[in-house]
């Protein structure tokens, strides 16, 4: 597995804002400021240097996002408005929500889909943006 660092010098880090929207550019890593990580035509795993031989390349992947206090997600203005967020037992910080939000009004119609990792438990859905945050922040019970 690469090292964050490694990765930032081979990724400079770019501000939601920045991200072009094109299919190709689709994975990041949502880091703790809020820029994003990531380039053309690479996915997480080739991003991380986890190629086909790598035995558990899930856990590597889980790893460096709880290491690094990262947010995997996927996003491309070319595919019908989905942003997919992963997150493990991370909480998200301000920066984090900031350049989520900033992606999802990219498009009237984005849906936001997510697998959230809570230990030992699991959620999967999709909604917006407001229902993934009560997903992972739910109000406390009165």
């Amino acid at each position: 597995m690469k090292s964050l660092t490694e990765i930032l010098q081979e990724c400079p880090p770019r501000y939601a804002s920045e991200i072009t929207g094109l299919r190709e550019e689709s994975w990041y890593f949502v880091l703790e400021d809020g820029r994003l990580i990531g380039r053309a035509n690479c996915n997480h795993y080739d991003l991380l240097g986890i190629t086909a031989e790598v035995a558990y390349p899930d856990a590597i992947k889980k790893k460096f996002c709880l290491q690094n206090r990262t947010v995997r997600i996927c996003f491309s203005d070319e595919t019908e408005g989905h942003l997919y967020i992963e997150i493990f037992k991370n909480t998200l910080n301000e920066a984090q929500w900031s350049a989520l939000g900033t992606l999802y009004r990219r498009r009237p119609d984005t849906v936001v889909i997510w697998d959230v990792w809570f230990g030992e438990s699991w959620s999967h859905g999709e909604g917006s943006l407001g229902d993934f945050k009560r997903e992972i922040n739910p109000l406390p019970s009165t």
